[in-house]
């Protein structure tokens, strides 16, 4: 859940960080890929897109070594757009037509593209903000509060935008997936959140991303883009039930019930509720999901966590969002039967950050436990991990698997097997457990022992073969007390370990 991280990019990774990925991804190199059924998102915006070709190539390898299927890319307006710190915009500029961006604007999707496509990753593409100062429809004072660039963007030149991206990506640079913008329910994306109509505070945010979602997908689907895979959402998880043009936040549940067009009760907006809130002539969404960010307080809490109030939707509550979207389709804003994607999520740990985070065993254990949520939910059709290497900074945002080389000298944390490995064992009677697990890499027909013990002392209770996506779950007695799986890469000659993992009760999801 990085906030803005465009603007100013967090990380500039020191040539250590390349070395330390080459050496790793040298160390494994990548299977053959798993299945598509539940997809295995990765993100990381530092290595990706500010750190040169040779980052990016090691970055890749590295994510692919893991099991990554998809890339998801915030494509920030700003970086791209030509005078964007100027309020007007330049003179006979046309945002739709990509040969009028500056020189080399693309440069580095374009070699992102590419590296991906050598290595069969696809790209999720978010086209987002910040957004340059001539796009903004407020005033140039409020157009730059605190340097947020993100005030009341202008959906037809948000469209623009989206056109010129459609474009460019086409023919042998192909992307073909696609969501709008970044957590739109926070201030730091998209501002105001509220907004005073008729003497009331309403919701703004939503309809704000209404039009920018529907200008988003006239653009894909005018530039050769109508048969790609276009979600929108990707809402924060959690936020206030209430507010005003101030408010830094709106809780997603009002986000996306306002976004829909619905009220409380998951009906249409009529009359006067529905003028105020540009809901008398709402188009329905012609997306194929619905995108989300599943954190629990901001990465900071297991997946099981309680939350502060019933508007928030995290792994634990995403029946809230199920709920949502039955409520949008019936009222015919959206397609019937979408599936939920989850396009950025991940557990913060301490160290490095002493203030804010779990023990580096917890995070491992909370990756896998998410993972196995998301498995058995029919309706969530991919997992996240944001990000590979922490930020630079102890404050900053430290979901990755790799610790930064400026606080713990790039040294993986746990949480790389267990995200290589996942495992979560649940309890049954007796010495009776069911494992759940994946070679996330290796994908069906993998061979994986299912090992019971403790310390240098393990048994192999029971070899199983992957299915599909190299995923498995079976039911196995052993005396424990911890589990752990094993297996090999084919053509290798290294074993690979998932984390030593405890049964547990069946997480419970919440309403």
């Amino acid at each position: 859940m990085p906030v803005n991280a465009l603007v100013s990019p967090r990380i500039r990774l020191a040539v250590a960080v390349v070395a330390a990925l080459g050496a790793c991804a040298a160390l494994a190199a990548a299977p053959a890929h798993a299945g598509r059924t539940q997809v295995s998102v990765f993100q990381d915006e530092g290595l990706l897109q500010f750190n040169g070709p040779e980052a990016q190539r090691a970055a890749l390898d590295e994510m692919q070594s893991l099991g990554a299927d998809q890339i998801h890319v915030l494509v920030g307006w700003r970086n791209l757009a030509p005078g964007p710190t100027s309020t007007r915009k330049p003179s006979g500029f046309d945002g739709a037509d990509p040969a009028q961006y500056p020189d080399n604007a693309f440069a580095a999707l374009d070699n992102l593209v590419e590296l991906a496509q050598s290595r069969d990753l696809e790209l999720l593409f978010s086209p987002t903000g910040s957004i340059p100062d001539w796009a903004s429809r407020c005033s140039a004072r409020e157009a730059r509060v605190k340097n947020t660039f993100t005030c009341d963007p202008d959906p037809e030149e948000y469209e623009a935008f989206v056109a010129a991206l459609g474009k460019h990506f086409s023919g042998e640079r192909t992307v073909s997936r696609w969501s709008f913008w970044n957590e739109p329910n926070l201030k730091s994306w998209l501002r105001p959140q509220y907004k005073r109509v008729r003497r009331r505070n309403i919701p703004w945010s939503p309809h704000m991303y209404r039009a920018l979602a529907q200008g988003g997908i006239r653009a894909l689907r005018s530039t050769g883009h109508a048969s790609d895979q276009i979600l929108a959402g990707e809402a924060a998880p959690i936020g206030l039930q209430s507010g005003n043009a101030n408010s830094a936040s709106m809780a997603p549940g009002i986000f996306y019930r306002e976004m829909f067009c619905l009220d409380s009760r998951g009906r249409r907006f009529r009359g006067a509720d529905a003028s105020a809130r540009g809901c008398s002539r709402a188009k329905a969404f012609a997306i194929k999901g619905v995108s989300h960010h599943p954190y629990a307080k901001g990465g900071s809490k297991g997946p099981t966590a309680t939350v502060r109030n019933p508007q928030e939707i995290t792994v634990g509550y995403i029946g809230r969002l199920q709920r949502i979207i039955s409520q949008a389709a019936r009222a015919r804003m959206i397609p019937r039967g979408l599936d939920i994607y989850y396009t950025e999520y991940g557990v913060q740990t301490s160290p490095p950050d002493t203030f804010f985070g779990v023990s580096l065993t917890k995070q491992a254990e909370f990756i896998n436990e998410s993972d196995y949520m998301s498995w058995r939910n029919r309706d969530v059709r991919s997992v996240a991990q944001y990000n590979l290497v922490d930020d630079a900074s102890d404050e900053g945002f430290n979901t990755g698997l790799v610790f930064n080389p400026n606080t713990r000298d790039g040294a993986r944390k746990p949480s790389y097997d267990a995200y290589r490995t996942p495992i979560y064992v649940i309890k049954g009677s007796g010495d009776r457990v069911k494992v759940w697990g994946q070679a996330r890499p290796a994908g069906a027909g993998a061979r994986v022992e299912i090992q019971s013990g403790s310390g240098s002392d393990w048994t192999t209770v029971q070899a199983i073969t992957t299915g599909t996506q190299g995923y498995f779950q079976v039911n196995v007695t052993g005396p424990g007390p911890r589990w752990r799986l094993k297996w090999t890469p084919r053509g290798e000659n290294v074993d690979y370990f998932s984390r030593e993992a405890v049964p547990r009760s069946e997480p419970r999801e919440r309403r």
